[in-house]
């Protein structure tokens, strides 16, 4: 036999060996993720108030995620994940938000957007470009965050004290306001429950920043 047919051969079931046992144990690792966030999140819904935790369900194709609904200090959350897929990989978040039409009774939300992430490699670039970036003089927060609105004064006036402190330590968490739906993101499908408690407080303080823990 020709010796790079027989190279090839050997190439070839070298690769089809090793896939076959890196699949398995790709899959393995995927199940253990999955009810290891399950877990979690069952737990997190079990101490929260009116927590309840709703197990993804639905065929592959258009499967409904897990997810948790709870009224902690009598504001509406959702707690769920969505993934983002670039045609390439894809990146999961995992994802706090609070009822639009609850967010919508807070008079401080109304009619406002914003923004909030952490500043990266290409924020001073940005910045140096001319892109919006709301500074609500707090050098801390300033620093470690790009903040856009559609209202300046409107924003400065809602980030409180409160909210800067939570916020600061965690920085990995993207706050929002959207077509009157709030949320907190952030990268990962995250199982750590202390984790996930302090995502949801972040977010009842910009609630709380607003009104809405009595509204």
């Amino acid at each position: 036999m020709n010796p790079g047919v027989l190279i090839a051969i050997i190439s070839f079931v070298a690769i089809a060996a090793l896939l076959a046992w890196l699949i398995p144990v790709a899959m393995k690792a995927s199940r253990k993720m999955q009810e290891d966030t399950e877990r979690a999140w069952r737990a997190l819904a079990a101490e929260l108030d009116g927590g309840r935790f709703h197990p993804g369900h639905g065929p592959w194709y258009r499967r409904e995620p897990m997810r948790v609904t709870a009224s902690p200090d009598g504001v509406p959350l959702v707690l769920d994940y969505f993934v983002v897929s670039t045609g390439k990989t894809s990146v999961t978040y995992t994802r706090v938000k609070i009822d639009p039409e609850h967010a919508q009774r807070a008079s401080k939300l109304r009619d406002l957007d914003f923004n909030i992430y952490r500043e990266h490699a290409l924020s001073g670039l940005g910045k140096l470009l001319g892109a919006q970036d709301v500074q609500i003089g707090d050098p801390a927060y300033d620093d470690a965050f790009m903040i856009k609105a559609s209202g300046e004064a409107r924003i400065r006036s809602l980030i409180t004290a409160e909210w800067r402190r939570a916020h600061l330590q965690q920085r990995e968490v993207a706050l929002g306001l959207a077509k009157g739906e709030l949320t907190a993101i952030q990268m990962g499908f995250i199982s750590d429950v202390d984790k996930l408690r302090q995502q949801i407080e972040l977010a009842l303080c910009v609630a709380r920043a607003a009104g809405l823990d009595s509204a």
